[in-house]
């Protein structure tokens, strides 16, 4: 059986509105704990409370992606 092909979709939130999004790239045939080797840089200008917001999505090609996690911590920007 093949590992799954996994990437990370990271938001920058503030209440429902997305300020930025980026996705790493694809991490083939991950069994379990991918590991990225990839920098994602957001300009935060605006000072406030926000959220940072990080999917793990299971690239599959004949079903459509699918969400198999997510994590979400705060971020305040003074």
């Amino acid at each position: 059986m093949n590992g799954k092909d996994i990437y990370a979709s990271v938001m920058i939130r503030e209440g429902t509105e997305i300020k930025n999004r980026s996705n790493t790239p694809i991490v083939f045939s991950v069994y379990k704990n991918p590991i990225w080797d990839h920098a994602i840089r957001f300009s935060l200008h605006e000072p406030g409370r926000l959220t940072r917001f990080v999917q793990l999505i299971s690239h599959r090609i004949v079903r459509g992606d699918k969400e198999i996690g997510e994590v979400k911590s705060a971020v305040y920007v003074n």
